[in-house]
């Protein structure tokens, strides 16, 4: 089964993406801030997909630093990066190498899609 990290800081979003992408059959453990998501990647655990907003509360460019230290620890780990903030979409020096950008506000739909291409992957 393909395990999805959900960091994501806004309670009401979370706590969607977990019902949603686990009613795909997907595993989510979730982190609400760079912290947790942090503690998450150092750990023993396994995840195959990182799903990260960019823009998060404590650190504006959160979502890259989590990425980062993910692919770090993790080489094989896919990244799908989120936003709603157009200006934070393409900030090409940041995102890690092969990772997939879904913009918000997405559709159930479109999320389904981009988490099946980065299984394919």
């Amino acid at each position: 089964m393909t395990t999805v990290l959900i960091v994501e800081d806004d309670p009401f979003i979370h706590e969607n993406l977990v019902i949603v992408i686990e009613d795909m059959g997907y595993t989510t453990i979730s982190a609400s801030d760079i912290i947790e998501a942090k503690t998450i990647l150092q750990s023993s655990i396994t995840i195959d997909i990182l799903f990260t907003d960019i823009r998060l509360k404590t650190e504006r460019l959160g979502g890259y630093e989590v990425a980062r230290l993910g692919r770090s620890l993790r080489p094989m780990l896919h990244v799908l990066y989120t936003t709603g903030n157009s200006a934070l979409r393409d900030v090409s020096a940041l995102i890690v190498e092969d990772a997939h950008f879904l913009p918000k506000p997405y559709t159930e739909t479109s999320l389904r899609n981009s988490l099946a291409n980065l299984c394919a992957v």
